[in-house]
């Protein structure tokens, strides 16, 4: 009952234990009860029937040493010294030695490995002078001590040696190797050991290293010394010390606790040499140009690693850009995902993108705050008198704003303003200026009265002559909403005549005054002489004269056709201007030539000559005369426009008898009526960028060309500008150019974006597990592949009809996915089925011969000819269908197949069983069997190796003592009546003396 009791208060107390896991076990414990309890649930692990509510010995003691190792994985600053003790002693077996070279392993892959983190040191120990520290970063730390020296170069290189169990040389070759540990790390000890140490007591040394603040976990299998494994481990005791039944116990905790993290650590450059055997090659190397050979410290495997801004395997032509819009700042494997997306949605980057400086804003957005927002243009106004041709004007990139202004105004500026990428504007500020005619002036020996200085619309101009000026063109003209003028430009022509007077004197006197001196014929005088002649016309007879001013002080001038009369009461003298031919001036007797009195004049005339016309704009006059010099009456001149051009107005003009063009109010000009002419850029198809649904496409501007030689003004439609992003399918983009004239010309070609990029396969994956067969039909699930299409739209995925009758065996399920373009792309679910749970494990080199019964399956393991097993595997096996275990489980799976080669050497643990009448813990009688075996093996002259080797002695007490009557001598018994030898030929018997 006390037994039972003892075993109750411990289980309660392992269930209080993992209701406060968060806590120290300890903590809520009495400190005086410390020590005592620690050291029950310490031994309590060594219980075979270990088992609280459910929760078996194995997960208990997992859960604990996974926390652990999370824990020494935690450490802040990643300096960790790990140093394994690991038993290597007769009774561990190479087998079993292997699985405590598989427990560091696991346990190092948490961890990664290098000068700068995990620093390791592994020591093998079996007997006194097989203390051998294989591995040791520690003393002599270097940049090649990495993960993939330690799991590739070193590990294979230690090898079981058997002997005894040399705990305390195994713990001070720890200690030697401490004392080069780093101050700032955390420091560990693990000890694997099956047995009972010899030759020292461990405990003394394994307290110093406590003391250093070293953490200990013992680990003890089989027949370990539960008492001395306890004391020697770190406190709480119960959380350090793991004892286990045996080394099945021994791997399931392994697998319970430890696993292989799928992080990648850091990558440490090393020579190509290491990588050629990642490939077939023998010549070449098996690393991509744009990879290296370096080591994953974690993995402890070594890779070839794409660069900086590249993803893949790194093998040869396996080295891809980062896909735009994405960027990679470290050199590791992987798929694409290794690549990070750019912060922002909005964010692109150039392929290949190693920083994430490179992660710019699009075209159309800028950063704020790390965001990238839509780039906005200031408000657009329209200007006064002026409004939008769509009613409104958005803001946002690439918008155009068509501009117009109200009746009886033109814009200035820009009629078209687009949202730039930059966020500015295009073209110039818009104002609406009212319209305006041609400036004006007045006509020579003119002025002009205008109602607006400014020649705004419906402004009016009015023309006058000078006196003695003859008004010619209109004498007044209106400003139309066209900007043009109504009628002819006004010109002021001096009144003139010719006239010959046939009298032979040339002297003029009047009866109010005499002119002094003589007057030559066409000399002009100043009117301001007061009382003088102004103009004589005379000698010689028939010479022509003009006369252009009136004497001063005539009472009236008058123009008439024939006879021109004054009263007899008149004594001024006159001048006529006389536009007929030829006329009689009659006079009463007042004017007298020459002393003599006259009252006739004979005179005669020409008719008045038309102004030099304007030069006809992209036309010609004809004749050309009509531009340079007046044209006499009657002159006809004709107007005609260049090719291109049309006349617009009366296609001649002829000179009057007035001094006057015909048809002076309409003006004749050539209108352009070409539109310009422009090379359309060519049609062009171009792909999509990797992984988006847009491309960038390019072209180069027309340049437009006119007859007027003026260049016309060139818009776009729609409002883009090359380079640019286009999406996905054809689009048509206009230039319409247009001149002065308002003749428009356009050009149309086509862009085509086309998506020839396959959908993604975001997600395929198989079940992990196989489906056992139970009962028909059996029911299959598994997840279906994912698809994504780079231009954003659903795809279409054909795949397998669900309810499928699965066979035996593997079945690939392949789904194809297709988008609207027709791209396709697949991936393959493989589904595995079989009848039970025993998989065959077939060994390499050999092959297994199998019988199935109702419940069970039957194999023998055998080897291809010319090999033979490295192990000796078991006679049969058998594997229950519903358990799905293998029997011998111990042997399972079969060892693999070796070329059958003879062996020079070989080495082998034996145990041999004495029996006889001395007390066996004396060390004088183990010294003279130790001899005495040595003797032996001498005599034997097998060959020097047979020599080297340590003996280790082990004694129990008897159990039963049998005392001879005759003697009565005590003797031991060995209850088996032989001296047993186990070996790998069998079992034999000895007897040595």
């Amino acid at each position: 009952m006390a037994k039972i009791f003892k075993f109750q208060k411990i289980s309660f107390f392992y269930i209080f234990f993992i209701a406060i896991n968060k806590f120290s076990l300890t903590a809520a414990l009495n400190k005086n009860d410390d020590e005592a309890i620690d050291k029950r649930l310490c031994n309590e692990n060594s219980q075979k029937n270990f088992n609280i509510r459910n929760i078996t010995k194995i997960e208990f003691l997992g859960s604990i040493l996974k926390k652990h190792v999370q824990k020494l994985r935690d450490t802040k600053n990643w300096k960790v010294e790990l140093v394994f003790l690991i038993d290597a002693s007769g009774s561990v077996g190479v087998k079993n030695f292997n699985n405590e070279l598989k427990f560091v392993k696991k346990l190092l892959s948490d961890f990664t490995v290098d000068q700068h983190t995990t620093r390791v040191a592994v020591v093998t120990f079996s007997s006194k002078s097989r203390v051998h520290r294989h591995v040791d970063y520690m003393t002599r730390p270097h940049e090649h001590n990495h993960k993939c020296a330690l799991m590739q170069h070193h590990f294979p290189l230690i090898q079981y040696t058997g002997g005894g169990t040399y705990t305390l040389g195994a713990m001070l070759e720890a200690q030697s190797v401490f004392k080069f540990s780093r101050l700032d790390a955390k420091k560990t000890l693990f000890l694997i050991t099956d047995g009972f140490s010899n030759n020292g007591n461990p405990k003394p040394v394994a307290e110093w290293l406590k003391q250093l603040g070293i953490e200990i976990f013992t680990i003890g299998i089989s027949k370990g010394n539960v008492q001395e494994l306890c004391e020697m481990a770190s406190y709480p005791r119960v959380e350090h010390t793991y004892i286990l039944n045996s080394f099945e116990e021994f791997e399931a905790l392994a697998r319970r606790a430890l696993h292989e993290d799928l992080h990648s650590g850091n990558y440490v450059l090393q020579n190509l040499k290491y990588c050629q055997n990642l490939c077939n090659s023998v010549t070449e190397n098996c690393c991509d140009t744009l990879a290296t050979c370096k080591c994953g410290t974690h993995t402890g495997r070594y890779e070839c690693v794409c660069k900086a801004g590249y993803y893949g395997s790194g093998l040869k032509g396996n080295c891809f850009a980062c896909p735009q819009g994405t960027y990679k700042t470290f050199s590791s494997p992987g798929d694409v995902s290794t690549c990070s997306p750019c912060p922002d949605v909005n964010h692109i980057s150039p392929l290949a993108s190693s920083s994430v400086q490179q992660c710019i804003c699009k075209p159309g957005y800028q950063l704020k705050k790390s965001i990238c927002e839509a780039k906005l243009c200031p408000d657009l106004l329209p200007p006064k008198n002026g409004f939008f041709v769509q009613g409104n004007c958005s803001k946002s990139v690439n918008a155009a704003c068509g501009l117009s202004c109200e009746f009886g105004y033109q814009l200035i500026g820009s009629s078209v303003r687009i949202c730039n990428e930059d966020g500015i504007w295009s073209g110039e500020e818009s104002v609406c200026q009212a319209k305006r005619c041609p400036s004006l002036s007045p006509p020579t020996n003119g002025f002009m009265n205008c109602s607006n200085n400014n020649f705004t619309i419906q402004t009016e101009c009015h023309f006058h002559c000078t006196p003695d000026y003859s008004l010619t063109g209109s004498r007044s003209r209106s400003c139309l909403a066209l900007a043009k003028w109504t009628g002819m430009q006004a010109h002021c022509n001096e009144v003139h005549s010719t006239t010959s007077i046939s009298k032979e004197v040339h002297k003029i006197r009047t009866q109010r005054e005499n002119v002094h001196g003589s007057v030559e014929p066409n000399k002009k005088h100043s009117r301001n002489k007061i009382g003088q002649i102004t103009e004589l016309c005379g000698i010689p007879e028939a010479t022509p004269c003009v006369s252009d001013k009136p004497f001063l002080k005539i009472t009236r001038l008058v123009r008439v056709k024939g006879a021109l009369r004054f009263k007899s009461t008149s004594r001024k003298t006159f001048l006529a201007s006389i536009v007929a031919n030829s006329v009689n001036c009659i006079f009463s007797n007042d004017v007298s030539f020459n002393g003599a009195a006259s009252n006739r004049i004979r005179t005669w005339a020409t008719t008045i000559q038309c102004h030099a016309l304007p030069e006809l704009k992209n036309g010609l006059t004809h004749p050309k005369r009509c531009t340079t010099s007046e044209s006499t009456s009657g002159s006809i001149c004709y107007f005609s426009c260049f090719s291109g051009f049309k006349l617009l107005g009366p296609s001649n003009k002829t000179c009057l008898s007035n001094g006057k063009w015909s048809i002076a109010d309409y003006h004749s000009y050539c209108k352009d009526i070409t539109p310009p002419e422009m090379t359309c850029p060519s049609d062009q198809t171009v792909r999509t960028v990797l992984n988006e649904n847009v491309a960038l496409v390019s072209w180069n501007h027309p340049k437009p060309t006119d007859n007027s030689n003026i260049s016309p003004y060139l818009y776009i439609i729609p409002s883009v500008h090359s380079p640019t992003y286009l999406p996905i399918g054809k689009h048509t983009i206009q230039y319409v150019a247009e001149d002065m004239g308002k003749n428009k010309a356009q050009c149309l070609f086509d862009v085509t974006v086309v998506d020839i990029e396959s959908p993604r396969v975001d997600r395929c994956v198989s079940p992990p597990m196989p489906f056992i067969r139970k009962h028909t039909p059996m029911q299959i699930i598994w997840e279906e592949p994912i698809f994504s299409d780079n231009s954003g739209d659903a795809v279409h995925i054909v795949g397998p009809s669900t309810p499928l009758s699965f066979p035996t065996g593997t079945s690939n399920l392949v789904y194809y996915a297709s988008d609207k373009f027709n791209n396709t792309s697949n991936c393959t679910v493989t589904i595995t089925v079989q009848d039970h749970l025993c998989n065959k494990h077939e060994p390499t080199n050999g092959y297994l011969e199998c019988k199935d019964s109702d419940n069970y399956i039957f194999c023998t393991s055998n080897c291809n000819h010319g090999f033979k097993f490295v192990n000796n595997p078991a006679p049969t096996y058998s594997c229950n269908y519903e358990e799905g275990r293998w029997e011998p489980n111990i042997l399972w799976p079969p060892s693999d197949c070796a070329k059958s080669l003879k062996s020079k050497t070989i080495q082998q643990s034996t145990q041999l069983n004495f029996r006889g009448n001395s007390i066996c813990n004396k060390s004088d009688l183990f010294i003279k069997l130790e001899i005495s075996v040595g003797n032996v093996l001498n005599s034997k002259k097998i060959n020097e190796d047979a020599l080297k080797g340590d003996f280790d002695f082990m004694y129990e007490e008897n159990k039963l003592r049998l005392v001879d009557m005759k003697t009565r001598e005590r003797k031991a018994v060995c209850p088996t009546g032989s001296v047993p030898l186990q070996t790998d030929c069998g079992w034999f018997n000895y007897c040595l003396k």
